[in-house]
């Protein structure tokens, strides 16, 4: 009897070690790396946004980000679920006449923390875009005057 249960004890602990050691050489969570430089082709037309992603609840504002004197375009986009808001600028690159957007996420940053809605405007027709929106749940009351734009060009 003692050498049967010797033997399951050895067998238990060699299970567990296996385990273990498989456990810790695994990697449970699978990790992604972003690639939007592949192109996406719709039968033989190349998708320009293709990688922007999509757009639930839309309100787009158009201000100058770049201070080219092109008006560009950006989505605040109201998302799913409350407080998955999220923010898509877009830089204009055609001329006077012709529109070409292209997604420039490097320009969300020059944007305050928003909450619910969004809308850039002169408001004082002096060049400068302000952006006008409801501010963080912490402080709910309209907030204004958050420089975004650059005086224009010309």
């Amino acid at each position: 009897m003692p050498y049967l249960s010797n033997l399951i004890m050895k067998r238990l602990l060699f299970t567990l070690f296996i385990l273990s050691v498989t456990c810790f050489f695994s990697n449970a969570q699978m990790s992604f790396i972003r690639v939007d430089t592949v192109q996406v082709i719709d039968q033989t037309l190349p998708l320009k946004n293709a990688w922007a992603g999509g757009l639930n609840h839309p309100l787009f504002s158009e201000i100058d980000l770049n201070g080219d004197s092109i008006m560009d375009l950006v989505a605040f986009d109201l998302g799913g679920p409350p407080g998955n808001y999220r923010l898509m600028p877009f830089i204009n690159h055609g001329d006077s006449g012709k529109i070409d957007y292209h997604y420039a996420p490097e320009y969300i940053s020059r944007f305050p923390p928003l909450n619910q809605w969004m809308v850039t405007y002169d408001y004082n027709h002096d060049g400068k875009w302000i952006c006008l929106h409801y501010g963080i749940p912490a402080a709910p009351a309209c907030q204004c005057i958050a420089m975004i734009s650059t005086q224009r060009k010309g």
